[in-house]
Parts: structure tokens; C-alpha cells; sequence
């Protein structure tokens, strides 16, 4: 991020985004643009659509939990270039480098974090299974043009 301050602006928006997330849509895009506009920030989720659960040792359950109360964090998550330059710049300072996306880093320096629904279709794809949904997602806006 260092080379790119040169290049933008304090207020420039920025969306991060997953290169194995190929699926983005324009709405996707703009609602993260509008919640950055109005909120300083973005993170795009999708509904849990599978039971969550909280474990114990020893491979007990301790809680099942409600699904529609909770979401997955997806990407694109996006925030003023300032914010999130300077809560890289503060993490990097304190040794502290261990977060699994921005949605974390921001959080744990105190920022109150706003979403906007996502797509289904915005899959990641990491797994062989994930390239087959891929492939029929894409042969399926080929042949109906849906999705």
C-alpha cells in the first residue's frame, strides 16, 4: 500500500477484493460505494445458509445458534484509502499482523463496521468443487441468461 499513497487521494475509496471472487456484480459495487460514502465503510456479507455452531473441547457442541442472526464476511470490504492505510500503517507498528481480513484489522483498532448484502453468486473459489460451480454458473448465464 506504501507505492499506491502516492497516487491517491486521503479520501479515495478503496474496495479490496478476493482475485479468486471472479463473480463480483455491478450492485455489489455500488452499495459498497454508497456505505463508504455514508458510513466510511463497506463489508460485504452473505447470509449463513448452513447451521452454526460453537464448539467445545473433545468434539462436544456447546451452542447451536441462530442463522439468521448471523452473516459471512465476504469481499469486496471497502473504506476510505486514509482509514485503511493508516490502521496497516498502526498494526504494522505494534507487531500485530496476524488478521484474517481487513473487516478484523479495522474492528480491532475500534472502527465501527457497516455491511451490504452480497450475492450468492460471488463465490470463492478455492477447491476443485468450487471451479465446477464456477463453470456452471457461467454455462448457466450463457445458455438463460440468469444469475
Amino acid at each position: 500500500m506504501t507505492a499506491i499513497s502516492d497516487h491517491v487521494t486521503d479520501d479515495a475509496i478503496v474496495l479490496i477484493h478476493d482475485g479468486v471472487r471472479p463473480l463480483i456484480d455491478d450492485q455489489v459495487i455500488k452499495s459498497n460505494i454508497t456505505s463508504v460514502i455514508n458510513n466510511g465503510n463497506a463489508i460485504t456479507v452473505k447470509k449463513a445458509i448452513e447451521t452454526v455452531i460453537t464448539i467445545q473441547d473433545e468434539q462436544q457442541v456447546s451452542e447451536v445458534l441462530d442463522r439468521d442472526k448471523y452473516r459471512m464476511a465476504v469481499a469486496p470490504q471497502s473504506y476510505r484509502f486514509k482509514d485503511i492505510f493508516g490502521a496497516h500503517n498502526r498494526a504494522m507498528a505494534i507487531h500485530k499482523i496476524d488478521f484474517v481480513d481487513s473487516a478484523q484489522l479495522m474492528q480491532y483498532f475500534g472502527v465501527n463496521l457497516f455491511y451490504v448484502e452480497g450475492t450468492t453468486n460471488n463465490i470463492k473459489i478455492t477447491t476443485p468443487i468450487d471451479y465446477f460451480i464456477f463453470k456452471g454458473i457461467l454455462e448457466a448465464r450463457r445458455i438463460n441468461s440468469i444469475f
